[in-house]
C-alpha cells in the first residue's frame, strides 16, 4: 500500500499523536523524522521518530487497509477491547488507534520496543523465559477466567471445521507429492509414513479438552520483545480463542527448528516443565501427561499449517522446499505417540 510521509504528519497533527506520547516533542514533525519499516498490500509498519530536547523518542505506526470485514476483525480490535484488562502488560502500549472508515484504513500508534529476532546471541534461558511469560498470558485468559468472553466476542474461535478442510487439502497435496521427484523422494527419506497418518484424525480431543485461552499464533523472534526483564508480544493479526498447547508447540519447536538441535530434547523438555509449573501455580493443571498433548498439538498445528502450506507451494512451483526438519519432527513425535 503507498503511504506518503506527509499524510502521515497531516494525521499526526489532525489526531493530536503529540499530546497522547509521554514525551513534550521539540518541534512538529518533518518527512525525516519518518521511516519505512515494512510495507505489503494490506499492512505497512512505519518508525516516526519523535524529536525531543535529549534526542528523538521512537513511536511505532502500524497501518491496515482492506475491505469493511478486514477492519472490523483484526489486531486493532485485541488493542482496542483488552487495553483495560490484565492482559495489556503482555501487548505493547498504544497511544492512539484511529478507524478511518471512509478510506478502510486503521492506524495504530504504539510504543517501540526491542524484537528478539534483533538479539546477537539467543541463549536457551531466553526460551525459557519467552516460555514462561506465554504462560502467564494462557492462565489469564483461560476459559474460566472473567476476561475469557471479552476474548471470544473480540478474536475467532478455535474452527475444527475449518481444520477439516485444511486437512483434506494436505491428503491431496500429499497425492499429487507422490508424483512430483522432488517431493517424493524427501517425504520417503524422512516421513513415508505421513501418508498413513494424514488418514487417522488429528484432531486430538485431548488437545481440545485440555483448556481454551486467547493464542498469540504467530510466536516467533520477530513478535517478541523484550525491555529488560519485561516481556511482550506483538502482532496479534491471527490470534484465536484456541486450545493453549496449540501456541506452546508454536513458540518452541519454530525456535528448536532453527538454534539447538545437539540440546533440542532437553530444552524443550524444560519449556513443557516451565509451561506446566507457570499454569500450576495458577491453579491450571492437565490430566493428561503434557508431554503427549505437546506432542499431539504439534501434529494437530503442523499437519494443518507449515506442512500444508509447504507442500502447496512446493506444487505451485513457488520453491521447492519442505522443511526436512519438520518431517523428521512428525515421524518423531507420531512414533513417541505409537500413532503408527
Amino acid at each position: 500500500m503507498i503511504v506518503w510521509k506527509s499524510k502521515i504528519i497531516e494525521n499526526w497533527g489532525k489526531w493530536s499523536l503529540a499530546n497522547k506520547i509521554p514525551i513534550k516533542p521539540t518541534r512538529p514533525l518533518k518527512e525525516e523524522d519518518i521511516g519505512s519499516i515494512k510495507e505489503g498490500s494490506t499492512r505497512s509498519v512505519w518508525m516516526i521518530d519523535v524529536p525531543t530536547s535529549s534526542g528523538t523518542f521512537p513511536v511505532i505506526l502500524k497501518l491496515y487497509n482492506g475491505s469493511k470485514t478486514f477492519l472490523k476483525y483484526y489486531e486493532w480490535n485485541v488493542y482496542k477491547n483488552l487495553k483495560d484488562t490484565r492482559v495489556s502488560e503482555f501487548m505493547p502500549y498504544f497511544y492512539d488507534i484511529q478507524i478511518d472508515a471512509e478510506n478502510l484504513e486503521v492506524w495504530i500508534f504504539t510504543e517501540y520496543l526491542n524484537v528478539f529476532g534483533e538479539k546477537p546471541k539467543f541463549k536457551p534461558a531466553d526460551l525459557y523465559n519467552i516460555t514462561s511469560s506465554l504462560a502467564r498470558l494462557h492462565a489469564k485468559t483461560f476459559e474460566h477466567q472473567p476476561v475469557a468472553e471479552l476474548i471470544r466476542r473480540t478474536v475467532p474461535e478455535f474452527q475444527t471445521e475449518r481444520r477439516n478442510e485444511r486437512l483434506e487439502n494436505i491428503k491431496g497435496y500429499l497425492q499429487q507429492a507422490k508424483e512430483d521427484d522432488f517431493l517424493k523422494k524427501v517425504i520417503e527419506q524422512y516421513c513415508p509414513e505421513i501418508y498413513e497418518l494424514v488418514e487417522r484424525d488429528l484432531d486430538f480431543p485431548e488437545v481440545i479438552q485440555s483448556g481454551k485461552c486467547l493464542t498469540h499464533g504467530d510466536l516467533h523472534l520477530g513478535n517478541i520483545c523484550y525491555d529488560g526483564q519485561t516481556i511482550k508480544f506483538i502482532d496479534f493479526g491471527v490470534a484465536t480463542f484456541s486450545p493453549c498447547w496449540l501456541d506452546v508447540v508454536k513458540l518452541v519447536e519454530t525456535i528448536l527448528d532453527n538454534r539447538f538441535e545437539e540440546k533440542e530434547r532437553e530444552i524443550r523438555d524444560k519449556c513443557i516443565r516451565i509451561y506446566l509449573d507457570q499454569m500450576q501455580q495458577r491453579g491450571i493443571s492437565f490430566s493428561e501427561d503434557p508431554n503427549r498433548l505437546y506432542r499431539m498439538a504439534y501434529l494437530m498445528r503442523v499437519l494443518e499449517k507449515e506442512l500444508r502450506r509447504n507442500l502447496q507451494a512446493t506444487l505451485r512451483g513457488k520453491r521447492p522446499f519442505v522443511s526436512q526438519l519438520v518431517l523428521k519432527k512428525i515421524s518423531l513425535f507420531s512414533n513417541e505417540l505409537h500413532l503408527i
